[in-house]
């Protein structure tokens, strides 16, 4: 059976850490190249 309410959530919140991650790694290596 699909829940999707319970599959959503996991998913939207696993792509903003992500999300999260990547802007956090592109802002570190920025602040590094200046």
């Amino acid at each position: 059976m699909q829940h999707t309410g319970d599959d959503a959530q996991p998913d939207v919140g696993h792509d903003i850490i992500l999300t999260m991650l990547a802007l956090t790694g592109a802002h570190e290596a920025g602040g590094r190249m200046h």
